[in-house]
């Protein structure tokens, strides 16, 4: 396997785990900002009853998603989610359960948020930051892939020097410079290695050619 085939796998990877961790951390962190949003939206529903109550029977007091009955103990107002069949299809509610007392009598009182448009907007913005971030992770890998190339460009040159290097060939053995330390650091110790075998190879053909014309 090429080194460059390794990194962008091994780039892939790290971005998908960490694609898929940050979603989902995304996703309910965007969740719990609406989930506040909502119970901000019945508190204020509850105060407006409180107030209500004070000129009006709350026996006799009839609003859209407000609930309310009798009940005998005192409890605290609790925050959950509740699910209603509304024409035929599951639709999801932010409910506030609270008591409030009036005429020594105790009247439980939920209250009904749907969170449907909620819903969509999550889904929507999700999506949305979804697709951003995927472009992100898709640039900069096509950026990190050339960089890669670009870097290991000297490399693969030194490579080729390599396998065509012939050591009766006269020619001058070069490397190409290159500015990533580690490549330069191996192309110096390699122009080296080329070098003293060159000289070596010299010094022994001259040896053994005098030897030769001795013997002659």
């Amino acid at each position: 396997m090429k080194l460059i085939t390794k990194s962008s796998l091994t780039f892939i990877s790290a971005s998908v785990i960490f694609f898929l961790i940050g979603s989902i951390v995304m996703y309910f962190s965007v969740r719990n900002i609406v989930s506040t949003n909502l119970n901000s939206i019945l508190i204020e529903k509850k105060e407006d009853i409180i107030l209500q109550s004070k000129s009006y029977d709350l026996k006799n007091y009839k609003s859209k998603n407000i609930y309310i009955n009798f009940c005998k103990n005192v409890s605290k107002e609790n925050f959950s989610d509740t699910v209603l069949i509304e024409n035929g299809k599951y639709v999801l509610y932010r409910k506030l359960d609270f008591v409030l007392s009036q005429e020594n009598k105790n009247f439980k009182i939920s209250i009904l948020e749907p969170q449907k448009r909620t819903d969509l907007l999550i889904t929507k913005l999700v999506i949305m930051i979804l697709g951003l971030a995927f472009l992100f992770f898709l640039i900069l890998f096509f950026v990190n892939r050339h960089s890669i190339k670009s870097t290991l460009k000297v490399f693969y040159k030194t490579i080729q020097k390599l396998e065509k290097f012939d050591i009766n060939n006269n020619k001058d053995f070069k490397l190409d410079t290159a500015s990533t330390f580690e490549i330069k650091k191996m192309n110096t110790v390699i122009q080296k290695m080329a070098d003293s075998l060159k000289k070596d190879f010299e010094s022994q053909r001259e040896y053994v050619e005098n030897v030769s014309h001795e013997l002659q």
